[in-house]
C-alpha cells in the first residue's frame, strides 16, 4: 500500500501548495516510482467561489464535504494530513 498525501485545498490554496505540492513535485522527480498518493480536500472550484467575494453556496459547501466523505473511505494506511 502506499502513502497518502491529505491538503486541505487543491492548487489553488496558497498553505496546500506551499506545504504539500511544492514537495510532492520534488519527491516524484526524485522517486519515479514514489508509491504517493495525493488526495486534496476542498476542490479549486470552492476556492475560486469563496474568493470570488460572493461567500460560498450551502449545495457547493455539502458537494464538497460529500467529496472528502468518499476519499475518507479509501485512505491509505501511511497518511500525512496537513491541519491547522
Amino acid at each position: 500500500m502506499s502513502t497518502g498525501l491529505y491538503p486541505r485545498y487543491d492548487q489553488l490554496g496558497a498553505s496546500s501548495r506551499y506545504r504539500f505540492f511544492l514537495y510532492y513535485q520534488r519527491w516524484l522527480q526524485e522517486e519515479k516510482n514514489a508509491p504517493v498518493k495525493l488526495f486534496p480536500g476542498m476542490s479549486d472550484s470552492y476556492l475560486k467561489e469563496l474568493y470570488s467575494g460572493k461567500g460560498v453556496s450551502k449545495l457547493r459547501l455539502l458537494r464538497e464535504f460529500l467529496h472528502m466523505f468518499k476519499r475518507a473511505l479509501r485512505l491509505e494506511k501511511d497518511l500525512v494530513i496537513e491541519y491547522e
